[in-house]
């Protein structure tokens, strides 16, 4: 049986409550409501029950951002072995020149290096450590492109190992 328009509504508000949070008010049902009325009346049915159906298979919610971030302060590979003495020499990127999604990134991963490993962002960096330039995704390139270009061409050190990490990557991006 179809989902009702108001079950659909209720269901994609309730996979994206947690888009932004703190920063915008949370989304309800009138949200969704008021987004999909940019549509003709006569595909907001199908393009509410498609984005429904698509939300949990591609939507990263803040729960599965903190995980993957959880998870790459003590990832041994990334981490040479080491996440402590890893982390302590790294030096984290904040060039991201438009948006917020890299300055929220490492607010979350500064916390999380609190918990597993007791140091903050500001006990990060060392002359010979590689920079690390975190971000949420990696789409279509241009971002990560840009930011990087005017890091290299004013800032980097003439030599050193960059890592880039992002929590979602399509795969024009990546060749890019």
């Amino acid at each position: 049986m179809a989902a009702s328009r108001k079950e659909l509504l209720e269901s994609i508000a309730e996979q994206i409550a947690d888009y932004r949070e703190g920063d915008v008010p949370r989304p309800t049902s009138e949200h969704v409501t008021r987004w999909v009325r940019q549509f003709s009346e006569d595909v907001q049915q199908g393009i509410l029950a498609e984005i429904n159906h698509l939300l949990p298979k591609t939507y990263i919610s803040r729960d599965k951002t903190v995980d993957f971030l959880r998870g790459l302060t003590t990832h041994d590979e990334f981490c040479d072995g080491d996440p402590k003495t890893f982390w302590r020499g790294a030096n984290l990127l904040d060039i991201q020149q438009g948006g917020n999604s890299q300055r929220e990134m490492l607010g979350m991963f500064d916390e999380l290096l609190k918990q597993e490993l007791g140091l903050e962002l500001v006990d990060c960096g060392s002359d010979d450590g590689p920079f690390i330039y975190i971000d949420d995704g990696l789409f279509g390139g241009g971002r990560i492109r840009q930011d990087l270009t005017t890091w290299i061409e004013n800032v980097a050190p003439e030599k050193c190992e960059l890592r880039i990490v992002v929590a979602a990557l399509h795969m024009l991006g990546r060749y890019y």
